[in-house]
């Protein structure tokens, strides 16, 4: 549906008239609307952020996917709450009065963080996304992973295709998918960068009874390209030539994915072998083809749509994958899965895991987790390599009509200036405050300089 389509469904959808008095006209419109998609890696950052500018300038969150409070009161809502949430919906309603006629106008604040590629698309293209409709209220259904971590399955209450004008990412929109070359599955404008937000901190995830506590950016290139590896090619030792390592991961709409994979040597765009753990058969699977987005993938070159949802599922394999569940004869004894993760999804949702060292160097976080490290910021000093920059784009040219352009800009604006004046330590995790860097790169991958 093109911008003046959908306006004109949102009107239709509105503006059954009514009168509050005899001879007295009322018209419902729609105002200004910024609809904003993207990554969730800066989710607990981002989602507090929007809900300030939102609160500042006169709009009340009215529906959201993770907010129990909703079922009661919006006006319990609070930034705790907040985190986590990846669908919702602020409304700002303003009534005019001229003579006998009434008009109510509705602005929004219409959020859906679909991943940091599908952001990237429906903001650089015409592409458009799924996003809540302005009736939407309360607590509404949430994105999910498809059963056995496969693929990504929308929520319900997303009905109305939109584009977005602002959008969140893992990574620079040249290292993605959706960047401006000719190359690229659809057309894309070069988005415009409002900021780059923080430093984002990501790990190798592992079942805590891995026997190893370290992985190489070749070991993990080697394993993602053939899907599943003997454990000895990761401990040295022969005898465990009779036990397997399977890569898991996330799907082509993650920012996360593009990271690691262009880190790690396979390239960004690359395709890979993953496996999904089905904790109720108890057993792995090769990722199936699909698509996200209208991009379609091969088997094996799936993923899981939430790092959360990967984490559980890592924890959930930890010392239940035997031969019979490992499809692979050659593997007689154990098997392990790996795969790869935000740190705030590894501490968030982690159990029975653990982060690997990445080239001999264990991750940074502000939380002690098993793996990580809290005493030297190893982002900081340039001696770990395996993060991103998380940036605000925005293309007011993708606004629909009616809305004014400004409206966004200013959205915008003030959102990355929320998130950029917090500290280090507030960002949580494994952010680190870009300031606070003593190094610098051109963009994901390359080579990491002194500033």
């Amino acid at each position: 549906m093109n911008t003046n389509k959908l306006v004109a469904a949102l009107v239709a959808a509105l503006s059954v008239g009514s009168s509050f008095a005899a001879g007295t006209t009322t018209t419902y419109a729609v105002g200004n609307q910024i609809n904003i998609a993207g990554s969730t890696a800066l989710g607990n950052q981002s989602v507090p952020a929007i809900h300030a500018y939102a609160t500042n300038n006169g709009y009340t969150l009215v529906a959201a996917d993770k907010m129990d409070p909703l079922t009661n009161s919006a006006a319990n809502v609070t930034l705790g709450n907040l985190q986590g949430t990846k669908i919702a919906l602020w409304t700002k309603v303003v009534t005019a009065t001229n003579g006998s006629k009434i008009t109510i106008t509705t602005n929004a604040i219409n959020l859906h963080q679909i991943g940091s590629e599908g952001g990237t698309l429906i903001a650089a293209s015409k592409t458009t996304g799924k996003f809540l409709p302005l009736s939407a209220t309360g607590k509404v259904n949430a994105d999910a992973t498809g059963a056995g971590g496969q693929g990504y399955v929308p929520s319900s209450s997303t009905t109305v295709d939109a584009n977005a004008t602002i959008t969140f990412s893992d990574v620079d929109q040249a290292v993605g998918r959706f960047n401006t070359a000719k190359t690229a599955p659809v057309k894309c404008v070069a988005l415009t960068e409002v900021a780059k937000l923080a430093a984002i901190n990501f790990a190798i995830v592992a079942p805590t009874n891995f026997p190893a506590s370290n992985i190489s950016d070749r070991q993990l290139q080697a394993l993602l390209n053939a899907g599943n590896l003997p454990l000895s090619f990761f401990t040295g030792n022969p005898a465990d030539s009779t036990n397997g390592v399977f890569a898991t991961g996330r799907d082509i709409d993650s920012g996360t994915r593009v990271l690691t994979l262009v880190e790690s040597g396979v390239g960004a765009l690359a395709s890979v072998n993953q496996y999904v753990w089905d904790n109720t058969g108890k057993m792995l699977n090769l990722s199936v083809s699909n698509s996200v987005n209208g991009i379609s993938y091969t088997a094996g070159n799936g993923g899981h749509f939430s790092g959360g949802d990967l984490c559980v599922a890592v924890g959930a394999s930890c010392g239940a994958i035997t031969n019979g569940a490992a499809l692979n004869t050659n593997y007689t004894g154990a098997s392990y899965l790996l795969g790869y993760t935000s740190s705030k999804d590894l501490i968030g949702k982690g159990g029975n895991t653990k982060a690997l060292s990445y080239n001999g160097v264990a991750p940074y976080a502000t939380s002690a987790y098993s793996g990580f490290q809290t005493n030297n910021n190893v982002i900081a000093s340039g001696s770990y390599s395996l993060w991103s920059v998380g940036r605000l784009y925005k293309n007011t040219a993708n606004a629909p009509k009616g809305t004014d352009k400004t409206v966004i800009d200013a959205a915008a604006t003030a959102i990355a200036n929320t998130i950029l004046s917090s500290s280090t330590s507030d960002l949580g995790y494994g952010y680190t405050k870009l300031t606070d860097l003593n190094v610098t790169r051109a963009s994901e991958g390359a080579t990491i300089f002194k500033k």
